[in-house]
């Protein structure tokens, strides 16, 4: 699967995609198209497809939107309509990820705020130990409550991350590289969660972190993914609890082959699954509370205390379950197909690594991994009902 560059269209058109920026990908009926330089991805109906396929083959932007309106039998102006539209999907899809001018590669590295930062820790949460720093005091009380898991004080880091905020919002830098920059604390935490997970296996050919949950059965991972309130991590509980392995809780690092790696952070339980998991896990009511905005949870490590946790073994995924409670409602499975699978990991968060290649073997992933959909409103059902899917 190879990729295509999206040219740059002509200056008379007052348009902007570029050629250094966007990939696009064959999927399904239409196609994908990546941006490199934040991971995110958008995919494009057989319309869209077929624009981006004229503005590849014509010398300019003009002759592809002649063609473009020849074939759909609409004016030009019509077929530019359509481009300023894709133009703009492509910008809001990585307007909240891509790094600020001044960050941008090229320049000179970011150093993080004189004076000591709230949170300065070494974690091993995969295969390799990483020091974190956080200069958020909000944010790192949050963190540090997920992280405890995963101390190694005694360990020497391979990489260093840090959490700052600026003029501009929150920003996650790795080794002095800006990754992420964000103007939302929630989305810096998830930000900094999923650049630790990569960073702690970074000798792994990583294609993404998903952002989803993770369990085992054997050798059999069951990704559950969503997004914050979905009730996946509650899932997770209940399936722990029922035997299966914990593998991760939020960020869940995904490998070229098509497995997934375990993560050692505890799980975060929102306040509306306290009953529940509670009930599954009497330790958690003797939990601190941690508060971010108006949010507010409880971490969960959900072994024994002495249990070093899950090996770093990678364990091929079996089936992708998203999962979303609702109250009262009756357990129904749905099958996903390739395009739902992968619009759903995008919709909730999941970003690539922003390299084609990788996101070349993710769309391969997409079209042979199982994936459903769950609504429950019963967690003994919901249970039930993925272990019938392993």
């Amino acid at each position: 699967m190879s990729s295509h560059p999206i040219p740059a269209a002509a200056p008379s058109l007052d348009l902007a995609f570029s050629a250094a920026r966007w990939c696009s990908f064959r999927f399904g009926s239409g196609s994908v198209v990546i941006d490199p330089t934040s991971g995110r991805y958008l995919y494009l109906d057989t319309v869209a497809s077929r624009l981006l396929q004229f503005l590849a083959a014509c010398e300019t932007g003009e002759a592809a939107f002649v063609q473009f309106a020849r074939e759909l039998r609409v004016d030009v102006p019509v077929a530019a309509a359509l481009a300023r539209k894709l133009e703009a999907e492509l910008a809001h899809c990585v307007a909240d990820v891509a790094p600020p001018p001044d960050t941008a590669a090229g320049n000179g590295p970011v150093r993080p705020p004189a004076g000591g930062a709230a949170l300065d820790a070494v974690l091993e949460v995969g295969e390799r130990p990483v020091r974190v720093r956080c200069f958020d005091p909000p944010i790192a009380r949050s963190f540090d409550g997920m992280a405890a898991p995963a101390r190694a004080p005694n360990r020497e880091p391979a990489a260093t991350l840090d959490l700052f905020a600026g003029k501009d919002g929150y920003q996650v830098a790795g080794d002095g590289r800006v990754l992420q920059a964000t103007v939302d604390p929630f989305v810096a935490r998830w930000a900094l969660v999923r650049a630790l997970a990569a960073a702690s296996y970074a000798d792994r050919r990583l294609v993404a972190v998903l952002h989803a949950a993770a369990v085992a059965a054997g050798n059999a991972a069951i990704v559950l993914a969503g997004a914050g309130g979905s009730g996946k991590t509650t899932l997770a509980a209940g399936l722990v609890r029922n035997g299966l392995s914990f593998l991760a809780d939020d960020a869940v690092p995904l490998t070229a082959a098509g497995e997934v790696l375990p993560v050692r952070l505890a799980m975060s339980i929102k306040a509306g699954g306290w009953p529940i998991v509670g009930a599954l896990f009497p330790a958690l009511s003797g939990q601190p509370v941690h508060r971010l905005g108006r949010g507010q949870c409880r971490y969960l490590w959900p072994v024994a205390a002495a249990d070093p946790g899950p090996s770093a073994a990678p364990l091929a995924v079996a089936v992708v379950v998203f999962p979303r409670y609702c109250r009262g409602a009756t357990t129904v499975v749905a099958p996903l197909s390739p395009v739902e699978l992968l619009a759903g990991l995008g919709a909730t968060g999941t970003l690539p690594t922003g390299q084609p290649e990788a996101f070349a073997s993710l769309l391969r992933w997409a079209e042979r991994v199982p994936a459903f959909r769950l609504v429950f409103g019963d967690l003994d059902g919901a249970i039930a009902a993925v272990r019938r899917l392993i």
